[in-house]
């Protein structure tokens, strides 16, 4: 049986959490960690990347810094990877790990490299590439499916106009809570994946 309980945040935007299971779908659950590098607790700092993944030009923005990555995959395929940072206390420097965004259309300026074995996508395996039936089947109804807007797009691809058929956007349904992910799909397949857990 689909059973699904809406509940109003600000500004009159619907959020959607499965109580049941919706046409055989997952319950929503909302994925917070690329590779080993998880959102959801803010306790990421930027030496583990640098540790994991090499040391790269660290690229300022207002009130957070980024890394950016390159991730050439075995298929051919190049995956851009950027891992921003926000400061948790203003009253002191403590930087978090607060986004990942992965994708197949660069997200990001002066990558550096990593080889990987693998190609890296989420804990649960989705990766870019995937099919949006298998993000689907793993983190269930999304609260919102629709074409993204241009800001948004922008946000993630610069001035670079990129096609995108539809975001899904999944989110944990307490309006106090920042953690989130945004899944782009182009063709049937994932062609962005952003966890954050920050406004």
């Amino acid at each position: 049986m689909n059973i699904l309980k809406l509940s109003t945040t600000l500004f009159g935007i619907f959020t959607a959490t499965a109580v049941g299971t919706v046409d055989g779908l997952a319950q929503p659950k909302v994925p917070a960690c690329i590779a080993s590098f998880c959102v959801a607790n803010r306790d990421v700092r930027p030496e583990a990347v640098i540790k994991a993944l090499g040391a790269t030009t660290r690229q300022e923005t207002f009130r957070h810094f980024h890394y950016c990555y390159e991730f050439p995959e075995p298929s051919g395929t190049i995956v851009y990877g950027k891992f921003e940072f926000g400061n948790e206390v203003l009253s002191k420097v403590d930087w978090r790990l607060v986004s990942i965004d992965l994708s197949k259309e660069r997200v990001c300026e002066s990558a550096h490299k990593v080889p990987r074995a693998r190609a890296i996508g989420t804990k649960e395996g989705i990766r870019i590439g995937s099919r949006e039936a298998d993000v689907r089947r793993t983190y269930g109804l999304p609260i919102d499916s629709s074409v993204p807007s241009e800001a948004l797009s922008a946000s993630f691809f610069g001035e670079r106009k990129v096609a995108v058929d539809r975001q899904l956007l999944y989110d944990t349904g307490r309006p106090d809570d920042l953690l989130g992910a945004r899944i782009f799909i182009r063709d049937g397949t994932v062609l962005l994946i952003s966890v954050f857990n920050d406004e």
